[in-house]
C-alpha cells in the first residue's frame, strides 16, 4: 500500500474482480454459475494520493472496533463464511453491515467499475469472432483503466494501479510490462 503523505499529484486505483471471466458461458460451452450472476466485473476505488493515509487510518479503526484482523472480503461477508461465520446471526449481521456501510460512505473515495453482461457480450461478438472472443477480463480491464486514466488526467493527476493478488499466472496477465521513468 502506498504512503499518501507526498502523493498530491496522483490518484491511486485499487481494483478487484467478481464473476467468472469466461465469455463462452452464454453460448452454452461452459456451465452458468450457481449464484445466477451471469456477468464479469472489475472495479474498485480511486483515492487521491494525499488521502491514502486517512483511508488506512479509518480502515484500521473500523477493524479494531470489530476485532477483525483479517481482510474485509466481500463474498465472505455476504455469505457469512470463514472468519465471517459470526455474521450468521441476524443481530450481528445487521449491526455489522450498518456500521460497514457508514464506514464505507465516510471514505474519501470514488467508486469506478466496468461490468460486462456475459450473454450480451457473447451474442454481440460470438458470431463475429466465434471461438476467438477476447477474454471478458481483458475487455473490462482495458475499459476500467481507460476510464480511470481519463478521470485522473481531467484532474491533472497521474494514475497508479493496484490489484488484489490472485495467483502468479493471473497476476502476470495483468502486469504486461514494467514502465521505467
Amino acid at each position: 500500500m502506498p504512503n499518501g503523505s507526498m502523493d498530491s499529484d496522483k490518484y491511486v486505483l485499487f481494483i478487484d474482480d467478481t464473476g467468472n471471466r469466461e465469455a463462452k458461458m452464454a453460448i452454452g460451452l461452459v456451465e452458468k454459475q450457481d449464484n445466477g450472476m451471469d456477468c464479469f466485473a472489475l472495479g474498485g476505488v480511486l483515492i487521491k494520493g494525499e488521502a491514502i493515509d486517512d483511508v488506512q487510518d479509518k480502515h484500521k479503526s473500523f477493524c479494531l472496533d470489530w476485532g477483525i484482523d483479517y481482510p474485509l472480503h466481500s463474498s465472505r461477508i455476504r455469505g457469512a463464511r470463514g472468519k465471517f461465520g459470526w455474521l450468521g446471526s441476524r443481530e450481528n449481521r445487521d449491526a455489522f453491515l450498518s456500521e460497514l456501510q457508514t464506514f464505507i460512505l465516510s471514505l474519501p473515495v470514488i467508486a469506478i467499475a466496468c461490468v460486462v453482461d456475459r450473454e450480451g457480450y457473447s451474442s454481440r461478438y460470438g458470431n463475429i469472432y466465434h471461438n476467438h472472443l477476447w477474454p471478458m477480463s481483458k475487455t473490462v480491464f482495458s475499459i476500467l483503466l481507460e476510464r480511470a486514466a481519463k478521470f485522473a488526467d481531467r484532474h491533472d493527476r497521474r494514475l497508479e494501479v493496484y490489484f488484489e493478488e490472485s495467483g502468479k499466472k493471473e497476476d502476470r496477465r495483468l502486469v504486461l510490462r514494467q514502465v521505467r521513468n
